[in-house]
């Protein structure tokens, strides 16, 4: 196996631009009423 090769599921362990993981780091997507 290629060590450059990462499967989907290494991607979703470790989400390096979903945002939606840390709500607290990005309060504008989660506008308080």
């Amino acid at each position: 196996q290629s060590p450059e090769y990462v499967p989907e599921s290494d991607f979703e362990m470790h989400p390096e631009d979903d945002d939606d993981e840390d709500p607290e780091e990005d309060p504008v997507n989660y506008p308080a009423d």
